[in-house]
C-alpha cells in the first residue's frame, strides 16, 4: 500500500467539543429504567471524543473496553461502527471489513448507510477494486441524499482510476465539481481529481486544479491536503526543492490536520531529500514519518527508507537500534517497525539478518498479529536460502497456530505459488485448500480460479472439469468464466479434442459477447482451425481479430498468419501476393516475422524470373539479419539466383558464405559442384563432390553428389582414359543404391552406357541403354519409390540404343525403340515417327513385328 495514499481524509468525522459531546450523551438516555446509565454514556463519550481527536489507537482501546463491559449497550452499533474505522485508520482494513459486513441487528436505519460506505472503503484499502466499486455504486443508488454520498462518489472515482479507467473516474467527480469550489464536497472532489491526474501523469492539469483550489483559500484541512498533493506533484516532476517547500507547510505547522497527513508529509520530505542525496536529512525525515504514524502501511515503508538512508551514512546498526527502541516505547501497530527492519534486510539479500529480526519479533511480541506476518516472511527467507522443508514447516506453523482463516488462506496461496511451476497438480491442491479456508466470497473465487489455472498447467482435463463445474455453480456471474473457458479449450486442444476446443472458442467469440478473452479466443480459434485444415474459418477469425482488436498483443502475429494464408490461396505469381507482404512489412517492420516476409517477397521475384532482384533481396536478408533463422536459406537462395542467371563466379562466392552448421550447407555444396562444372573446372567440382560424400551413404545428397562425381569422371576420362574404370564403378554403385529417384537412375544408366561404349564394350553398353528404355532400372522393391515418368535420360538412352541396333543392322529392333519413344508424345513424337518411316522405307519393311 502506498504510504502517501489519500484514504484517510475520506469520511473524516468533524470535531465536536468534548463537553458538548458528553452533554449530548448524558441527555440521550431514555426515560425508562433499561436505558444506559451515566458511566456507560460517559465511557462512550470518551471513546467518541478520542476518535474525533484522531487518536485512533487510544480510541480503539476505549471502544474495545466499552464493548467488553457493555455488550448489550444501545450504543453497540455506533461503538462497532467507530471500532471498524479505527481498524481502517490503523492499517487493519480486513478487521474493519469484518465489522462493517456484519452490523448488529439493532443498527438503526440512519447508521446502515455508514456501514455500507465503510465496507467499500475497507475493500478499497485492501485493493479489491471491483467489489469496492460495486459497493460504492450500490451506496449511491440506495442513498443518493446521504451525507456520505459525496465521499462515496469520491471513493468510487478512486477505485475506477486504480482499475485503469481514468476518464470514467474524472467524469464520476464532475457532479461534485459543478457547484464550484466553495462547496466542501467540491473541494474534496478537487483533491481526488488532483490525485487521479497525478497518477495518470497529467501533471499540468493536476497543477491547475491545485492552484485553483489554493486560490479559494479553503478551510485548513483542505489547505493542508492541497499542500501535500502539491508536494507529491513536485516529486513526480523531479523538483525536490518545491516538494520540500510544500511538505514543510504541514511538517512545521503544529495545527496541521488531519493527523495522519503529517507522517505522510514527512515521508514525502524524505523522498525529496533522497532525490538530492541528502542522506542524513532523508533519514531524519523518515524517522519522523514512522514515529508519528499510526498506520503500519506508513510505518513499514518509512522504516525501510530510513534504514536505506542510514546505510548511506554508515549508521545502519544505530538506525536499527533506534527502530527497536521506538517499538519498545510504543507497542501495537509500531511492532511493524521490527518487521520493516527484517523486510529491509530481506530485500537487500541478507536473509540471515532478516531471520534474526523476525525471530526477535516473534519471541518478544508473541501476542502481536505481526507474529504471523513475520512467519510468512521468514518462510520466504528460508526458501531463498534453499531450505524448502524449513520454509514449508514455518508456513504450516503459521496456518495451524494462528487459528486464523485469513492466515491459513495466505499460507495455502503462498504454497501454491511456490509449487506452480514445479508441481502444478500439488499447487492446485494448495489453492483448493485456500478456497476452503477463505471466508470471503471473492477470496474463495480467486483461490478456485488459481486452482483451475494450475490444473490447466498440469494438463489434468478430468479434474479441471470437476473443479470448473463447482466454480460455475458457486460463482455463476464471475467475470473470470471466459478466462476459465479459454483454459478448458486449450486443454481440449492439447488432448486432441480440437473440435470441442473450437466449439468453446466459437462460444467466447460470438458477436455481442465481448470479454477480455474474445481476442485471444479468436486467435486460438484461427490456430486450431489451421491445424485441422479449416482454412476459411481460420481466415475469418484472423480478419476479425485484426479489424476489431487493434491493441491485441499478438495482432501482428495474426496479421502474419493471415497474410501467409491468403498468399497460399492466391496464385504464386499474382502481384497481390507481393503487395500483401509489403503491407505487412510496412505495418510491422520490427516484428520477428519481418524477415520471413522479406524472404517471401524475394521468393516472389525469383518465381517471376526477376533473378537479379531476387538475388539482391536474398543477399540483403542474409547481410542485415545474420541471426534470423532464414538467413542461411537466404544466403543459399542468393547463390541459387546467381546460378540461374549464369553468373557462376558470383554464385560460388555467395554459396561459400552459407554457414557450415546450416541445414542447407550440403545443398550449397551440391550447387557449387554444378557451378564448377558449368565453368569447365571438373577437378574442382570433383573435389567438392568428394567432400560431400565423406561420411555419407545412400541418402539424397549422396545420390546427387555421386551423379555429379560420375559426370566429372566421365568428362575427365576423355583426356585420362584410366578414369573410365573409376567412373564405371561409380555408376554401378549408384545403380545398386535405393537412394536414387527415377530421373537419377536413368541418368546413371545412360552415362554407364556411354562409359561402356568408350571402353569398347558395345554389348554391355547396349544393355545399359536398354535397361533404361525397358524400365529395368526401376523395380519398386529396390528404389522404394514410385516409378515417376522421366523423359530426358530415357530419350537419350533410347536414341543411343536405337542407333546401336541400326548400326548392327537390326533395323526392326531400332524401329521398336523409336516406336517406344514415339509413344511418349509431344514434343518429339513427329520426329520419331519420321525416323520410323525413313527406316522402314529405306529397308523395305512393310510390317512391324
Amino acid at each position: 500500500m502506498n504510504p502517501r495514499s489519500s484514504k484517510t481524509w475520506l469520511g473524516r468525522t468533524p470535531q465536536v467539543p468534548f463537553c458538548l459531546l458528553l452533554l449530548v450523551f448524558s441527555c440521550a438516555a431514555p426515560l425508562h429504567a433499561e436505558g444506559p446509565g451515566f458511566f456507560e454514556r460517559r465511557a462512550m463519550a470518551y471513546a467518541q471524543q478520542t476518535f474525533q481527536n484522531g487518536l485512533y489507537d487510544a480510541a480503539q482501546t476505549r471502544l474495545q473496553e466499552f464493548l467488553a463491559k457493555y455488550p448489550e449497550s444501545s450504543f453497540l452499533p455506533e461503538a462497532r461502527w467507530l471500532l471498524g474505522q479505527t481498524h481502517y485508520f490503523l492499517g487493519a482494513p480486513a478487521k474493519g471489513l469484518d465489522i462493517f459486513r456484519n452490523p448488529p441487528p439493532s443498527t438503526p436505519d440512519k447508521l446502515k448507510p455508514g456501514f455500507l460506505y465503510w465496507e467499500a472503503e475497507c475493500l478499497a484499502a485492501l485493493q479489491r477494486w471491483e467489489p469496492a466499486a460495486g459497493l460504492y455504486q450500490k451506496f449511491l443508488t440506495a442513498h443518493p441524499g446521504d451525507d456520505l454520498a459525496p465521499k462515496a462518489r469520491i471513493g468510487l472515482a478512486g477505485v475506477l482510476q486504480r482499475t485503469g479507467k481514468t476518464d470514467d473516474a474524472l467524469s464520476t467527480l464532475q457532479p461534485l465539481l459543478t457547484p464550484g469550489l466553495g462547496d466542501p464536497s467540491a473541494r474534496l472532489a478537487a483533491l481526488q481529481q488532483a490525485r487521479i491526474l497525478i497518477s495518470a501523469s497529467r501533471f499540468g492539469e493536476a497543477a491547475t486544479v491545485l492552484a485553483n483550489l489554493t486560490a479559494q483559500k479553503p478551510d485548513p484541512a483542505t489547505t493542508y491536503e492541497a499542500a501535500f498533493w502539491s508536494g507529491e506533484l513536485a516529486l513526480h516532476l523531479a523538483q525536490p526543492d518545491k516538494a520540500l517547500e510544500a511538505f514543510r507547510k504541514i511538517t512545521t505547522d503544529g495545527r496541521a490536520q488531519p493527523r495522519d497527513l503529517i507522517p505522510k508529509a514527512w515521508f514525502g520530505s524524505g523522498m525529496a531529500h533522497l532525490a538530492t542525496q541528502a542522506w542524513d536529512d532523508a533519514a531524519k525525515a523518515f524517522e519522523q514519518a514512522y514515529t508519528t504514524a499510526l498506520d503500519p502501511a506508513v510505518i513499514d515503508p518509512a522504516v525501510v527508507r530510513y534504514l536505506e538512508a542510514s546505510t548511506k551514512t554508515n549508521t545502519l546498526a544505530k538506525a536499527a537500534l533506534r527502530v527497536r527502541q521506538f517499538v519498545r516505547k510504543k507497542e501495537g501497530t509500531s511492532v511493524s517497525g521490527i518487521y520493516a527492519i527484517a523486510r529491509f534486510y530481506h530485500e537487500a539479500g541478507n536473509d540471515d539478518a532478516a531471520i534474526a529480526e523476525l525471530d526477535y519479533l516473534i519471541n518478544t511480541h508473541p501476542d502481536s498479529d505481526w507474529k504471523w506476518e513475520a512467519k510468512l516472511l521468514m518462510a520466504e527467507c528460508l526458501r531463498r536460502k534453499g531450505d524448502q522443508p524449513g520454509a514449508l514447516t514455518t508456513l504450516d506453523e503459521a496456518a495451524t497456530q494462528s487459528k486464523s482463516p485469513a492466515i491459513a488462506t495466505r499460507v495455502h496461496l503462498l504454497q501454491g505459488q511456490w509449487l506452480y511451476d514445479s508441481d502444478p497438480a500439488a499447487a492446485a491442491d494448495k489453492f483448493l485448500a485456500a478456497a476452503k479456508s477463505a471466508t470471503d466470497p471473492e477470496a474463495q473465487e480467486d483461490a478456485h480460479y488459481r486452482a483451475l489455472l494450475a490444473l490447466a498447467q498440469a494438463g489434468d482435463l478430468a479434474r479441471f472439469n470437476k473443479v470448473h463445474d463447482d466454480f460455475a455453480k458457486k460463482s455463476p456471474q464471475s467475470s473470470r468464466l471466459p478466462a476459465i473457458l479459454m483454459e478448458k479449450a486449450r486443454l481440449l486442444d492439447a488432448a486432441g479434442k480440437s473440435e470441442d476446443a473450437r466449439t468453446i472458442y466459437t462460444q467466447i467469440t460470438q458477436p455481442g459477447t465481448q470479454s477480455p478473452q474474445t481476442a485471444e479466443a479468436l486467435y486460438q480459434l484461427a490456430l486450431s482451425s489451421l491445424e485441422s485444415g479449416e482454412t476459411e474459418s481460420a481466415l475469418g477469425a484472423l480478419r476479425r481479430l485484426e479489424a476489431e482488436f487493434p491493441d491485441f498483443p499478438q495482432r501482428a502475429d495474426a496479421a502474419y498468419q493471415r497474410t501467409l494464408l491468403e498468399a497460399n490461396l492466391t496464385p504464386s505469381g499474382d502481384e497481390s501476393v507481393r503487395t500483401a507482404w509489403e503491407a505487412f512489412l510496412n505495418a510491422h517492420p520490427s516484428h520477428p516475422k519481418a524477415g520471413n516476409a522479406r524472404f517471401q517477397i524475394a521468393e516472389w521475384f525469383a518465381r517471376q524470373g526477376n533473378l537479379s532482384e531476387a538475388q539482391a533481396r536474398f543477399s540483403s536478408i542474409a547481410a542485415e539479419l545474420p541471426r534470423h533463422p532464414l538467413a542461411p536459406y537466404a544466403q543459399y537462395h542468393a547463390g541459387a539466383a546467381a546460378f540461374r542467371s549464369g553468373d557462376f563466379k558470383d554464385a560460388l562466392a555467395l554459396l561459400e558464405k552459407v554457414p557450415e552448421a546450416s541445414p542447407v550447407k550440403t545443398d550449397a555444396r551440391l550447387l557449387q559442384i554444378r557451378c564448377f562444372m558449368q565453368q569447365g573446372q571438373f577437378d574442382s567440382a570433383l573435389q567438392v563432390a568428394e567432400s560431400v560424400l565423406t561420411g555419407r551413404k545412400d541418402d539424397p545428397a549422396w545420390a546427387e553428389a555421386s551423379l555429379r562425381k560420375l559426370g566429372c569422371l566421365y568428362t575427365l576420362s576423355a583426356s585420362d582414359p584410366k578414369r573410365y574404370d573409376a567412373a564405371l564403378k561409380t555408376a554401378d554403385a549408384l545403380l545398386a543404391s535405393s537412394a536414387l529417384n527415377a530421373a537419377q537412375r536413368n541418368e546413371a544408366g545412360f552415362v554407364r552406357g556411354q562409359i561402356l561404349t568408350k571402353l569398347n564394350q558395345p554389348d554391355q553398353a547396349l544393355n545399359a541403354y536398354l535397361d533404361v528404355v525397358y524400365g529395368r532400372l526401376l523395380p519398386g522393391e529396390v528404389t522404394r519409390q514410385p516409378t515417376e515418368p522421366e523423359f530426358h535420360w530415357f530419350i537419350k538412352s533410347g536414341i543411343a540404343a536405337a542407333q546401336m541396333r541400326e548400326d548392327r543392322g537390326d533395323i526392326r529392333g531400332a524401329v521398336e525403340i523409336y516406336r517406344i519413344l514415339e509413344r511418349l508424345g509431344d514434343p518429339s513424337r513427329e520426329e520419331f515417327r519420321k525416323k520410323i518411316e525413313d527406316l522402314k522405307s529405306r529397308h523395305f519393311i512393310f510390317e512391324e513385328a
